[in-house]
């Protein structure tokens, strides 16, 4: 069995949540939104954006896009 390497919660992160969240409204409303993550490997900037879009989840109005890139 495979043992998930995530922890059940994310922890410590709901001012980059809300922050997300509140661009997501500002969107909504009209105003065109562009937010850029960035910082050091493994510091958590994928789990976050995981659990806000996990959060979006039956959303109809939202669409999420997931990219990737190689090293």
């Amino acid at each position: 069995m495979r043992q998930r390497a995530l922890a059940p919660r994310l922890i410590g992160r709901q001012p980059e949540l809300a922050e997300l969240a509140d661009a997501l409204e500002r969107a909504r409303s009209g105003a065109g939104q562009l937010l850029m993550l960035a910082g050091e490997a493994g510091v958590g900037k994928s789990r976050l954006l995981r659990e806000f879009v996990r959060g979006l989840a039956g959303d109809a109005a939202v669409t999420s896009v997931v990219g990737h890139c190689y090293d």
